[in-house]
């Protein structure tokens, strides 16, 4: 995916987003939802009720990017969290997900992370 890389932090919002929101509209929603900051250059996903609409916003150094994807068929396969409103994701989940790939079947093996 164009503008995205595996060093970003990649959160998903996992209520409903209404998917009328513009760039100032979903970093509010960053801001007052996820309580996080949009422009800290991380990767924030959003889907619709139906799960057939994705938005991706992320800060680039000077501006927004916002990366916009509608199904015409099939849904996302989005996780889901009981006690949260946002959960962060891997890139390979990220594009697991984006691809149509049933991400939640698959185990990811241990590899060595630098923190």
């Amino acid at each position: 995916m164009i503008g995205l890389n595996a060093q970003q932090r990649i959160y998903f919002y996992t209520g409903v987003c209404d998917m009328r929101k513009g760039v100032h509209g979903l970093s509010g929603l960053v801001r007052s939802q996820m309580e996080l900051d949009p422009e800290d250059m991380s990767v924030y996903v959003f889907v619709n009720r139906r799960r057939s609409t994705m938005k991706i916003l992320v800060w680039d150094k000077d501006g927004f990017l916002m990366y916009y994807k509608r199904l015409v068929e099939g849904t996302f396969d989005i996780p889901t969290v009981n006690d949260s409103n946002t959960i962060e994701v891997d890139y390979a989940i990220l594009q697991y997900i984006f691809r149509g790939v049933k991400w939640d079947k698959i185990e990811l093996k241990k590899r060595y992370k630098k923190s």
